[in-house]
């Protein structure tokens, strides 16, 4: 898989996990949105964090597959419109995340699309101009599934 072009500092994905992830399995952590601009960001904005790993072929003691570079990723994106957000949970297992042109094409004003499918809880879909991978911390936040394997 390949970075998304219009995200800035895909880098710091890239250089953690050395490949652009899948995202499979991963769990939305946290989500905003604000009318303002920020962090050198044009308003309205919108940020999630995604708590993502690598899984491999090797099961553990309890058969689960083993998964490996643990990290929360934090994405902010800039001039969003057109947000479709439901399902906020207490889990919000990510079966994809889609950065992309939309199904219309390319839009000059609103060239990325955002999608995250669903497997369990968060569903959210909308347009922007770009956005920006603010940053990568390595580790398994607290409330995960995965940290108590």
């Amino acid at each position: 898989m390949n970075a998304p072009a219009l995200i800035q500092g895909t880098d710091l994905v890239t250089d953690h996990f050395a490949s652009w992830p899948s995202f499979h399995d991963a769990e939305v952590t946290t989500f905003s949105m604000s009318r303002e601009s920020g962090d050198g960001l044009s308003g309205p904005t919108l940020s999630f964090a995604v708590h993502a790993f690598l899984t491999t072929s090797d099961l553990d003691a309890s058969g689960c597959y083993q998964t490996t570079k643990h990290a929360v990723i934090t994405f902010s994106f800039f001039d969003v419109t057109l947000v479709e957000f439901a399902d906020f949970n207490g889990q919000n297992v990510v079966a994809d995340i889609y950065f992309g042109p939309g199904a219309n094409g390319v839009d000059d004003d609103q060239p990325l699309d955002v999608a995250i499918a669903p497997c369990y809880g968060v569903a959210l879909h909308f347009r922007c101009r770009g956005g920006r991978v603010m940053s990568v911390a390595p580790g398994t936040p607290p409330g995960s599934q995965y940290a108590s394997r």
